[in-house]
């Protein structure tokens, strides 16, 4: 009957927590998944599923756009907190000793596809891109980036 196993699976805890406002505990699950895997397997196998599951429960209005806007910026929180608290990680910015820039790294542009939850999964993987060797300035723009009436890209944030 009682026993040490989690009653809710590292998703549902996950979510719970972001749904509650709280990105440091959010944090602290993801900073422990990561020791034991690492921070990529975090991001396939717990955080996007909480995101899919989010934009499911606001596909049927279970979630409103401020709870989602609480989810996108429990995200943004989380990996602000991540990026400090996993310094080993390679930041793109950085040049190896004893290497030379010969052609310049690539940019990349991540655009949130309908709402926040997008946005969350693009700043995602916007943290992954810029950890990692040889890529250029990594931006993640909102699902209001590209407007219909003019399709012009808008960059401001």
């Amino acid at each position: 009957m009682l026993g040490n196993e989690p009653v809710l699976s590292p998703q549902e805890t996950f979510y719970q927590r972001l749904l509650a406002n709280d990105p440091e505990e959010a944090t602290q699950q993801a900073e422990e998944f990561a020791e034991k895997h690492s921070l990529a397997d975090f991001f396939d196998k717990v955080a996007m599923p909480v995101l899919a599951r989010a934009q499911a429960d606001s596909d049927r209005g279970a979630l409103s756009p401020e709870r989602r806007n609480v989810i996108a910026q429990g995200f943004r929180v989380m990996l602000e907190n991540l990026s400090d608290a996993l310094p080993g990680e390679m930041s793109a910015t950085t040049t190896q000793p004893g290497t030379t820039d010969v052609e310049p790294a690539p940019a990349v542009v991540c655009i949130a596809g309908r709402n926040e939850i997008d946005e969350a999964a693009a700043l995602c993987l916007a943290h992954l891109l810029d950890s990692r060797p040889h890529t250029g300035a990594v931006r993640v723009l909102s699902a209001d980036a590209l407007t219909s009436d003019d399709r012009r890209l808008r960059t401001n944030p």
